[in-house]
């Protein structure tokens, strides 16, 4: 049995005859999305453990593959969005799916190759990406599956059950590297296949299919998406060679990371609007780009889902440094005196990112109740203070012999990062939801996914910097100032009882 064609979850009779279906639909799609996001951010545990495989990589080096995962995700997000939303999500989604086997199997050879280099690490750091591109086919179709009074619920649901491969990927690879297990990868890539395999089949089994292509129209399609993404591919390659070290195979330019990321997000942009247009696609769903409220909503996404993202890709090398090194001051070199006391942190890798996937859910019924914009507001204040109060802690670490005497305030305050960022990114559903008409909510949801993502780029890049130059405290200091800065954004358009859209 599946949806109706003329599924409208809005229509009280539909809903009642085939909610069990909708919610087979969400637990499904949302299995797929585990996968996803388990392969892109694998890097988050392979960089710690890389020097304990034999990788002699530097701080630089090993930031430099979560950024270039991070940008590749951001990036390969745009292209699944609007090919899913002008074609059809089932063909997109099966490309994308299965490109993921072609990272896993890679990276599982290139660990156990002690003469792996970093281009290769970085290649395939740069092809885990495409993890994170499940997540705008799978997000658009959900938020047509279900209706509107239930969308923040449905929505955040999906992402944290989703997100829940990140915390499978923290927890299951350090047992595997301590049991000697590494080789088993190739097993769980085979697995991974079976669990794609069984869940991909109930899902389009469930999900009415109103495009029925013919052969000759699907192997355009195929091509066309297989050649955006490699243009994307090529686009993430370039940015970071622009923005990267040569020690980190970069030009060395010292360009502003900033400027560069805005410039591949807009070249990405500009040559998927163009490949539709040549499918004789005109792309109605680019028209959201003359809405101001696209931009501000990619902006409060930015604040929760790209926070959560960050930190959940850079929390375990963060930690690692920090507290895994004494740091003596006077010394010449930093990060080379091992700390014999250092906390076991590998039982608070996966604890930041599970809180904030808990959360997500409750973020989104708080803004069903009380207003999508009144929890934001109140998130983004408390991920203020809670950026400023993890600098100091880490400020203060940087400066002991024993740095771990500031392990617990550390990790209460990135308990409390984690947690705001997952109950905003729950309440953002919410608004967007109200703010942008059905036709067009799709693609917005594939934007700003896609500009929140960027968040995984740019909070590893900052963060190494600041370590590198020892000065956290500034990086946290302007990541607070950026979360004050939405709390003013949101409360002037959606908050204001005079605004456009008050409290929506």
């Amino acid at each position: 049995m599946a949806l109706p064609p003329d599924w409208n979850p809005d229509n009280a009779k539909h809903w009642q005859a085939s909610n069990t279906l909708a919610y087979q639909y969400l637990w499904s799609a949302s299995g797929i999305l585990a996968c996803g996001f388990a392969v892109w951010l694998q890097w988050s545990v392979w960089v710690v453990y890389m020097p304990v495989l034999g990788f002699t990589f530097s701080l630089e080096q090993l930031f430099s593959l979560l950024a270039i995962a991070g940008l590749s995700g951001a990036l390969f997000r745009i292209p699944a969005s609007f090919f899913s939303l002008s074609l059809s999500s089932r063909y997109s989604f099966i490309l994308i799916v299965y490109l993921l086997l072609v990272p896993v199997l890679g990276t599982a050879h290139a660990l156990q190759t002690p003469s792996s280099s970093l281009l290769t690490f970085q290649l395939l750091a740069l092809l885990s990406g495409l993890g994170a591109a499940v997540f705008s086919v799978s997000m658009a179709n959900v938020s047509e599956v279900f209706p509107h009074r239930q969308q923040g619920l449905a929505l955040g649901l999906h992402a944290g059950i989703g997100n829940l491969g990140i915390v499978a990927a923290q927890v299951a690879l350090p047992i595997l590297i301590t049991l000697g297990l590494l080789r088993f990868n190739f097993f769980v890539v085979v697995f991974n296949f079976l669990v794609l395999a069984l869940l991909f089949r109930r899902l389009i089994h469930l999900r009415p299919e109103k495009l029925t292509l013919p052969f000759r129209k699907r192997v355009q399609l195929i091509f066309s998406l297989t050649v955006v993404l490699l243009a994307t591919a090529v686009i993430v390659a370039l940015a970071m060679y622009l923005i990267l070290s040569e020690s980190a195979n970069g030009a060395g330019l010292h360009l502003t990371k900033e400027w560069v990321l805005v410039g591949a997000l807009l070249i990405a942009l500009w040559f998927i609007k163009l490949i539709l247009s040549l499918n004789r696609d005109k792309g109605q769903q680019f028209r959201i780009f003359n809405n101001k409220h696209t931009w501000l909503m990619a902006i409060m996404y930015v604040m929760s889902f790209g926070t959560f993202i960050g930190f959940s890709s850079a929390f375990p090398l963060l930690t690692h440094y920090v507290f895994g090194f004494s740091h003596d001051v006077t010394a010449v070199e930093a990060f080379t005196q091992m700390n014999p006391n250092h906390p076991s942190m590998i039982m608070y890798w996966w604890f930041g990112p599970l809180l904030a996937i808990a959360s997500r859910p409750l973020g989104g019924w708080l803004g069903d109740r009380y207003g999508g914009a009144r929890v934001t507001f109140w998130c983004a204040a408390f991920m203020g203070a809670a950026s400023l109060w993890m600098g100091e802690t880490i400020a203060t670490a940087l400066q002991e012999t024993s740095p771990e005497v500031v392990f617990v305030p550390f990790l209460l305050s990135c308990m409390a990062l984690f947690i705001g960022s997952g109950l905003a990114n729950g309440s953002s559903y919410r608004t967007l939801t109200s703010l942008f008409p059905k036709p067009q909510r799709q693609a917005v949801i594939g934007w700003v996914s896609a500009i929140g993502a960027c968040g995984a780029f740019y909070v590893p890049l900052v963060l190494g910097e600041s370590l590198q130059s020892n000065t956290p405290a500034s990086a946290f200091i302007g990541f607070a100032l950026f979360y004050f800065a939405c709390m003013a954004l949101d409360r002037f358009f959606y908050l204001d009882k005079n605004s456009e859209h008050y409290n929506p």
